[in-house]
């Protein structure tokens, strides 16, 4: 009985991670796909975040417009994170440089970004605690 409420506790702490890693992923694939229009930002104002003591990361705000009217957006880069100011103040001048296009929604153009990625870290994670979700379910059927 014991091994039994075991195996069910086990199982239901898996499945709440796919449950969440699920949504997660969901929800960051939902907002990547309404991101369906493009335009170029009429400008462009970055800065440097301190978000610790040793990490500093880009951020940029930015105007564009739609049906006529104004919007404004931000982004900050999380994936590019510096240790120090000055590293980050050069990859600031390299990303001036560049030719920005902003991503956004028609519905909701305060969806919007600079740097579009498909969340494909969280896909990837999501597809591999369901396949050991549906592992252990297996198992559990071959050993009774």
């Amino acid at each position: 009985m014991k091994k039994k409420q075991l195996w069910v506790t086990f199982l239901s702490c898996i499945a709440l991670v796919v449950l969440w890693l699920s949504f997660d992923a969901g929800y960051k694939t939902y907002q990547w796909a309404m991101q369906t229009r493009s335009t170029h930002p009429i400008s462009i104002e970055w800065k440097i975040e301190q978000q610790a003591s040793d990490r500093f990361a880009l951020s940029a705000n930015y105007i564009f417009l739609h049906k006529g009217q104004k919007a404004e957006g931000s982004t900050t880069f999380q994936a590019e994170r510096y240790r120090n100011r000055e590293a980050a103040n050069h990859f600031l001048n390299q990303h001036k440089e560049k030719e920005w296009v902003v991503r956004y929604s028609p519905s909701q153009p305060q969806n919007s970004t600079i740097n579009r990625h498909f969340p494909l870290k969280s896909s990837i994670y999501t597809a591999i605690v369901w396949c050991i979700l549906i592992y252990f379910i297996w198992l559990k059927r071959a050993i009774t």
